[in-house]
């Protein structure tokens, strides 16, 4: 490299650097306080730095467009993007590849609402056993307190526990729990759609859960995230957990959903609507 090509590399090194420096604390600063508190508790720090190295890049260089993340395994994808829009969640879930059935999800959003990170997990062809991560202390307390608020049998509701994901943000709430356990039983008992629609008006958020054994788990979390988005609803937090019935092949998919704002119909109507999207998808 003759030295006027030396000199302008370096030149241009150094004003990189300097506009780089000038940017990056303020912008990891930013991602960093915008996040969930479930997202820090929930995950593991290596993926958290993959995240945040993802977004700062995808800030620094101004990307309009979303960055996907595959593991080793191929059993997990992370689709980090620098946007959030009404539909967003549906265009990434029709993205994902379909060789093995999606069985969990957990999507964040910031709490500026101006960027996503959204993990997936696919099921694995190896047949495997994952432990809950709670202690058995633990794990007794929200057994006895999901069958005293759901009256479901202990045993049950122990084995539906169990089922859970390691780190999932459901062990850390009965409610949360029990909200998902009579979804569940509700598809079983009825082998149809179910849907579970709350209001919370001091907070300007519904909370939605839905269940089905008829559909799969990958095609219940994108009708679903579609309803919303022709709705224009804002989901802040989505769930997606796979359950096997006892004794039996088959599952029951149960997708939990936060949204902002609230609905122009009713939870009652809209609720119904949804069911009704989701027998016709």
């Amino acid at each position: 490299m003759s030295q006027d090509n030396s000199q302008r590399a370096h030149r241009l090194v150094e004003e990189l650097r300097a506009e780089v420096d000038f940017e990056i604390d303020d912008v990891i600063a930013n991602i960093v306080r915008n996040l969930p508190e479930e997202y820090f508790r929930s995950l593991a720090h290596e993926d958290q730095l993959t995240h945040l190295k993802a977004l700062l890049a995808i800030s620094i260089c101004n990307l309009k467009r979303e960055l996907t993340f595959r593991s080793e395994d191929d059993r997990h994808i992370a689709v980090v993007a620098r946007q959030n829009y009404p539909g967003l969640l549906a265009k990434i879930i029709a993205g994902l590849p379909d060789e093995q059935p999606l069985i969990g999800a957990r999507i964040f959003t910031s709490k500026t609402h101006d960027f996503i990170i959204d993990l997936f997990e696919f099921k694995s062809p190896v047949v495997e056993h994952r432990p809950t991560r709670v202690s058995q202390l633990e794990f007794t307390d929200t057994v006895a307190a999901v069958a005293r608020l759901t009256g479901g049998a202990p045993a049950a509701v122990a084995e539906f526990i169990s089922s859970y994901p390691p780190g999932s943000r459901a062990l850390e709430s009965p409610a949360e729990i029990c909200e998902h356990y009579l979804a569940f039983c509700e598809s079983r008992d009825s082998n149809d759609i179910t849907v579970r629609w709350t209001e919370l008006p001091e907070k300007h958020q519904a909370k939605i859960t839905v269940s089905a054994g008829s559909m799969r788990a990958r095609n219940l979390f994108l009708a679903t995230a579609k309803f919303l988005a022709e709705h224009a609803a804002d989901i802040d937090q989505a769930f997606l957990d796979d359950f096997p019935l006892a004794g039996q092949d088959n599952h029951i998919a149960v997708a939990s959903f936060l949204v902002l704002g609230k609905m122009q119909d009713s939870p009652t109507t809209t609720g119904l609507q949804l069911a009704d999207f989701l027998r016709s998808n």
